[in-house]
């Protein structure tokens, strides 16, 4: 059984880090390594719930650091992982039994990354929502493979972005030292992540099965981020993709056809801040260029 490597960033989730741990304690899947990482967390409590759990299972290692944001515990968590997998939990939600043995077992010598489907719940585990994404393999050996995957699935949420509803291999991770851009920065540092893995995949797969519990919450980072203006901040996601793809020279055909991915990066935010927000689009390309400083993009 391969090594599979759970990484848990936590920052004030004493609440829901028990239910968190514990699920990724109760696989059916033995062969893991769980890594919870303590981002400077201030409300004394998940500290402490990090290192008793420690306690609980020899399989849980503790990191303790300095808070730097989601990105930057996901990547201290990367560093310190050993497993032949890679797979991202957050703190404040929790997932099958079954998640890791379903995931690793869809692999096969050609998959470079496993999706899977999830479920929305509030915080009493009621369903709030039950997403339909796509389902099968992808080939993506050829640029223009690639290029319809990322864009009319992978950017149009097809399958999802998110860094918790996917397995990745550790080895290509490190091979091209993939990391998330900082989340203090740019908005949905998954999305970063998601786009310049499968830049360099061989092929996907999605399966059906619901295996995950996305807790949604008030005061979570994405709910705080719906109410506020993110051109800025995807403008600057999308320049930190065109920057990775312009140091990679297996990456150097995406640069002419890289005007479409950026429009398709930043047409949902251009669309709230047009439709709903009523900004005209000269006023939102003010707002883009203030924000960018790599001429080249």
């Amino acid at each position: 059984m391969d090594l599979v490597s759970i990484i848990i960033p936590a920052y004030n989730v004493a609440a829901y880090i028990d239910k968190c741990v514990a699920s990724a304690c109760d696989q059916t899947y033995e062969n893991l390594e769980i890594i919870l990482v303590d981002d400077g967390s201030t409300d004394e409590c998940t500290p402490g719930k990090c290192d008793e759990w420690a306690k609980k299972d020899n399989r849980v290692k503790v990191i303790h650091k300095k808070n730097g944001g989601l990105s930057d515990a996901r990547n201290a968590g990367l560093d310190a992982a050993n497993g032949s997998f890679i797979y991202f939990l957050d703190g404040d939600d929790y997932i099958s039994p079954d998640l890791v043995s379903r995931v690793v077992e869809a692999f096969d010598n050609e998959t470079s990354i496993v999706f899977f489907s999830f479920l929305s719940v509030d915080e009493k585990g009621g369903i709030v929502n039950t997403p339909h994404p796509i389902y099968g393999t992808f080939d993506l050996e050829s640029n223009e493979q690639k290029m319809d995957f990322i864009l009319a699935k992978l950017l149009s949420h097809k399958v999802g972005w998110e860094a918790w509803n996917k397995m990745f291999r550790r080895e290509l991770i490190e091979r091209y030292h993939l990391r998330f851009a900082d989340n203090n920065k740019i908005f949905a540092e998954d999305q970063y992540f998601s786009v310049c893995y499968c830049l360099h995949a061989s092929a996907a797969k999605s399966i059906p099965d619901r295996l995950y519990y996305y807790v949604q919450r008030g005061d979570s980072i994405m709910g705080k981020c719906r109410d506020k203006n993110n051109i800025d901040r995807i403008s600057l996601l999308s320049q930190e993709v065109f920057k990775h793809i312009s140091e990679k020279q297996d990456c150097s055909w995406v640069i002419d056809r890289y005007p479409l991915m950026h429009y398709v990066i930043i047409r949902n935010e251009l669309s709230i801040m047009e439709y709903r927000r009523g900004m005209n689009r000269r006023d939102i390309r003010d707002v883009i260029l203030r924000t960018l400083n790599n001429q080249d993009f």
